[in-house]
């Protein structure tokens, strides 16, 4: 099982390869900063553009 930073480098490097612009959000990036969070998931928000969702969110399934 993977780690939850090891999960969000696989995630990266998959929205680093489509070009696609993201930011990590939540607990996950708090702790960046130093500041403690018990987090047992990643949130990132994704930005598409208008009328975009759907390829991404089809992109994201089928990987």
């Amino acid at each position: 099982m993977r780690s939850l930073f090891e999960t969000g480098q696989v995630l990266q490097a998959f929205l680093e390869g489509r070009r696609w612009k993201f930011c990590f959000i939540g607990g996950i990036a708090l702790q960046r900063w130093g500041i403690p969070r018990l987090t047992r998931d990643l949130d990132l928000s994704l930005f598409t553009g208008r009328g975009g969702e759907g390829r991404a969110i089809d992109e994201l399934l089928a990987s």
